[in-house]
């Protein structure tokens, strides 16, 4: 099920003539929550447009929150992005931030959410830093149902020198 929520103080703005986009919206809620699905997803956003033939969704000043069943959750932040109804890919831009509840960060320019996967990924320069380490590198496949992340070029780790292991 997907559901959309407006606070009473929105109101939609009027399509530009000039451009090929359908319906403006300031500060949506957006969920995803299908109960078939293993990951539920929350979309916050400044501001949305909702194309004319309704498939894609474009946000600005955005908060997503992924929420996998019986895992960490997963909060991203970022410019602007795509939700592709169809597909049910997100893509997401600009000055991507996000920090999951188990404590790790993850710091890139864009990635792309693939609902039906399950999967943040993206190919761009990304930066995670952790309780006891960071690590960066280019690229990163993080599956949120299995709870790991890969890495796959260009890695260098920092481990904390005050990390003890048993």
């Amino acid at each position: 099920m997907v559901q959309a929520q407006r606070n009473s103080s929105q109101k939609p703005v009027e399509p530009d003539a000039s451009t090929e986009e359908g319906l403006k919206l300031e500060d949506i809620h957006f969920t995803q929550d299908d109960p078939d699905d293993k990951v539920k997803w929350i979309l916050d956003a400044k501001e949305a447009r909702l194309s004319k033939d309704k498939e894609v969704i474009s946000f600005q000043k955005y908060r997503l929150r992924l929420e996998p069943e019986k895992r960490a959750h997963v909060n991203l932040e970022g410019e602007r992005g795509e939700y592709s109804r169809s597909s049910g890919e997100i893509r997401l831009k600009g000055g991507l931030k996000a920090t999951t509840e188990d404590g790790y960060r993850i710091v890139t320019e864009s990635a792309v959410y693939r609902h039906k996967q399950g999967r943040l990924e993206t190919s761009d320069p990304v930066k995670i830093t952790g309780p006891f380490f960071s690590v960066e590198g280019r690229g990163l496949d993080l599956d949120l149902e299995r709870e790991t992340v890969q890495i796959p070029s260009n890695v260098t780790t920092l481990i904390d020198k005050d990390f003890r292991t048993l």
